[in-house]
């Protein structure tokens, strides 16, 4: 079993919209130890998905959290 329980990815919905494309975090990716099924994909409650899903390794809290220099 993975030393980290903490979710392994974020899912992202991404949609184009005028040439653009817009990226919506809408839930997280954990990894199995199964080999048959190695993630489980957990989906924010109330959220309605569509088209394009994107799982994206998560930046680290303190890239995330550091002031611009």
């Amino acid at each position: 079993m993975a030393e980290n329980k903490g979710p392994k990815y974020t899912v992202n919905a991404v949609s184009r919209v005028d040439g653009r494309d817009y990226w919506t975090r809408v839930g997280v990716a954990f990894e199995n130890s199964s080999g048959e099924h190695p993630l489980s994909l957990v989906i924010n409650p109330g959220v309605s998905v569509t088209g394009k899903l994107v799982l994206s390794v998560p930046k680290a809290k303190d890239e995330t959290d550091a002031p611009a220099a």
